[in-house]
């Protein structure tokens, strides 16, 4: 089937407002060019994430949610699956923030440097990071590179210094894994991951940081989003 250009949807200049009407297009469950309507329900994390009660399904992630003017108010991004009406969309201001801090083509390289050793676990007393609320859960973010559609997950988040002098985030998920991130001002950013269950493992990855928090991709193609987060980078 010959396919046809479209026209480029222009980002959304004006904040989203709480009753706000929204229109989500997208390929739920694979059945092309699906409408859903609804509302913003409310603001999160800084007004970084959307909560809507417009339709989302498996497909439509990465679609574009559109307000009255057929600006893109948001991203389509994830659900509770154990409910009804709780659909979430990463804001037009936070995709505007992420695109601005792209690096150039050809900039942040990995290797050469020293922050390509192994980030040991901590073994300090943590402190609470900038902008998370002292000993508050939070909910981060998670879409595994082989799969479509993300998961949002209870998480903690704390912040505490290795023997090294580095400055690491210790990230501790409701089924017991852990991640350790270190972040440094190349763009890389080096993971330590246990499992819960003995298992252990270390990565690098790229990450940027938005208003909204701090978006993270792993070598597998993982993707994990932490909500107000502006990291110390070393």
């Amino acid at each position: 089937m010959q396919g046809t250009r479209g026209q480029v949807l222009k980002l959304n200049d004006r904040p989203s407002a709480v009753g706000q009407e929204v229109f989500v297009i997208g390929a739920p469950k694979g059945l092309e060019f699906s409408l859903s309507r609804g509302v913003v329900s409310s603001l999160r994390d800084r007004d970084g994430i959307l909560q809507i009660d417009a339709a989302i399904n498996p497909g439509n992630s990465g679609g574009p949610v559109l307000d009255a003017r057929n600006c893109v108010a948001g991203i389509a991004t994830f659900k509770y699956n154990d409910s009804e009406g709780l659909n979430f969309a990463v804001s037009a201001a936070a995709v505007r923030d992420f695109l601005k801090r792209l690096p150039a083509a050809g900039e942040g390289s990995a290797g050469g440097s020293d922050d390509t050793a192994r980030v040991p676990y901590p073994e300090a007393r943590p402190s609470e990071p900038e902008g998370v609320a002292p000993g508050a859960p939070s909910v981060c973010v998670f879409r595994r590179g082989d799969q479509a559609d993300a998961e949002r997950i209870p998480c903690r988040l704390s912040r505490l210094q290795n023997d090294n002098g580095q400055t690491i985030y210790d990230l501790a998920w409701a089924d017991g894994s852990r991640n350790a991130y270190a972040f440094f001002e190349s763009g890389k950013v080096l993971i330590q991951a246990s499992d819960g269950q003995g298992g252990s493992g270390s990565d690098e990855g790229r990450f940027q940081v938005g208003a909204a928090g701090v978006a993270i991709q792993s070598s597998p193609g993982n993707l994990a989003f932490i909500p107000g987060l502006n990291p110390v980078l070393n």
